[in-house]
Protein backbone atom coordinates (compact mmCIF):
# COMPACT_ATOMS: atom_id res chain seq x y z
CA UNK A 1 0.00 0.00 0.00
CA UNK A 2 2.47 2.29 0.76
CA UNK A 3 4.22 2.18 -2.57
CA UNK A 4 1.28 3.17 -3.92
CA UNK A 5 0.47 5.70 -1.86
CA UNK A 6 3.78 7.06 -2.37
CA UNK A 7 3.32 7.10 -6.17
CA UNK A 8 0.23 8.25 -6.90
CA UNK A 9 0.88 11.98 -5.34
CA UNK A 10 2.98 12.26 -8.74
CA UNK A 11 -0.48 12.23 -10.55
CA UNK A 12 -1.43 15.54 -8.39
CA UNK A 13 1.13 17.85 -6.86
CA UNK A 14 -1.38 19.12 -4.24
CA UNK A 15 -1.28 15.57 -2.54
CA UNK A 16 1.62 14.26 -0.38
CA UNK A 17 2.07 10.58 0.63
CA UNK A 18 0.91 10.91 4.59
CA UNK A 19 -2.03 14.01 3.22
CA UNK A 20 -3.48 11.16 0.86
CA UNK A 21 -3.29 8.36 3.53
CA UNK A 22 -5.04 10.54 5.84
CA UNK A 23 -7.85 11.57 3.06
CA UNK A 24 -8.20 7.84 2.24
CA UNK A 25 -8.62 6.71 5.84
CA UNK A 26 -11.23 9.65 6.32
CA UNK A 27 -13.37 8.41 3.23
CA UNK A 28 -13.01 5.29 3.85
CA UNK A 29 -16.53 3.45 4.72
CA UNK A 30 -17.75 -0.11 4.44
CA UNK A 31 -20.80 -0.60 3.50
CA UNK A 32 -22.28 -4.22 4.81
CA UNK A 33 -24.97 -3.76 1.84
CA UNK A 34 -22.27 -3.53 -0.72
CA UNK A 35 -20.72 -6.35 0.90
CA UNK A 36 -23.70 -8.39 0.26
CA UNK A 37 -23.20 -8.20 -3.24
CA UNK A 38 -20.06 -9.98 -3.18
CA UNK A 39 -21.33 -13.39 -3.09
CA UNK A 40 -18.18 -15.29 -4.25
CA UNK A 41 -17.10 -15.28 -0.34
CA UNK A 42 -18.51 -14.05 3.06
CA UNK A 43 -16.60 -11.06 4.29
CA UNK A 44 -16.63 -9.67 7.01
CA UNK A 45 -17.56 -5.82 8.18
CA UNK A 46 -15.47 -5.93 11.37
CA UNK A 47 -12.24 -8.11 9.77
CA UNK A 48 -11.83 -6.05 6.94
CA UNK A 49 -12.29 -2.80 8.73
CA UNK A 50 -9.22 -4.28 11.53
CA UNK A 51 -6.86 -4.97 8.33
CA UNK A 52 -7.46 -1.58 6.45
CA UNK A 53 -6.22 -0.45 10.09
CA UNK A 54 -3.23 -2.12 10.17
CA UNK A 55 -2.29 -1.52 6.29
CA UNK A 56 -2.53 2.18 7.12
CA UNK A 57 -0.65 2.44 9.71
CA UNK A 58 1.66 0.19 8.38
CA UNK A 59 1.89 1.91 5.29
CA UNK A 60 2.22 5.41 7.50
CA UNK A 61 5.40 4.06 9.49
CA UNK A 62 6.60 2.96 6.63
CA UNK A 63 6.64 6.31 4.58
CA UNK A 64 7.70 8.20 7.75
CA UNK A 65 10.63 6.34 7.83
CA UNK A 66 11.70 6.83 4.42
CA UNK A 67 11.02 10.39 4.39
CA UNK A 68 13.06 10.58 7.73
CA UNK A 69 15.55 8.53 6.64
CA UNK A 70 16.36 9.59 2.67
CA UNK A 71 15.11 13.33 2.51
CA UNK A 72 16.41 13.53 -1.11
CA UNK A 73 13.80 11.16 -2.37
CA UNK A 74 11.55 12.26 -4.43
CA UNK A 75 7.32 12.29 -3.96
CA UNK A 76 4.90 10.71 -6.55
CA UNK A 77 7.41 8.30 -8.08
CA UNK A 78 7.34 4.50 -8.13
CA UNK A 79 10.04 2.32 -7.06
CA UNK A 80 11.01 -0.58 -9.49
CA UNK A 81 13.40 -3.65 -9.71
CA UNK A 82 15.83 -4.43 -12.74
CA UNK A 83 12.50 -6.44 -14.78
CA UNK A 84 10.73 -2.76 -14.04
CA UNK A 85 8.20 -4.77 -11.38
CA UNK A 86 7.32 -2.31 -8.78
CA UNK A 87 7.69 -2.28 -5.07
CA UNK A 88 8.66 -0.51 -1.52
CA UNK A 89 12.39 0.92 -1.23
CA UNK A 90 11.54 -0.18 2.65
CA UNK A 91 11.75 -3.29 1.62
CA UNK A 92 14.14 -3.43 -0.96
CA UNK A 93 17.22 -0.86 -1.04
CA UNK A 94 18.14 -2.18 -4.33
CA UNK A 95 14.80 -1.18 -5.84
CA UNK A 96 15.45 2.41 -8.32
CA UNK A 97 13.13 5.30 -8.47
CA UNK A 98 10.80 5.14 -11.95
CA UNK A 99 8.98 8.38 -12.81
CA UNK A 100 5.77 7.58 -14.02
CA UNK A 101 3.93 8.55 -17.67
CA UNK A 102 0.39 9.95 -18.11
CA UNK A 103 -1.89 7.64 -18.85
CA UNK A 104 -2.50 5.02 -16.25
CA UNK A 105 -3.32 4.45 -12.61
CA UNK A 106 0.44 3.02 -12.36
CA UNK A 107 2.97 3.97 -14.23
CA UNK A 108 3.75 2.31 -17.24
CA UNK A 109 7.08 0.60 -17.53
CA UNK A 110 9.14 0.80 -20.77
CA UNK A 111 11.31 -1.54 -22.27
CA UNK A 112 14.71 -0.10 -23.45
CA UNK A 113 14.29 -0.42 -26.23
CA UNK A 114 10.98 1.23 -27.23
CA UNK A 115 10.98 4.81 -28.34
Amino acid sequence: MEAIVWAACGKDEGFSPLFLLKMMRRFAKIDPAQLEDIRARHIDPRALKEEWITMTDRAEAEMVRLADTQLDMPIGVAFVDERGEPGWIGNDPSLRVHHGTIGGCWPRMHAADEP
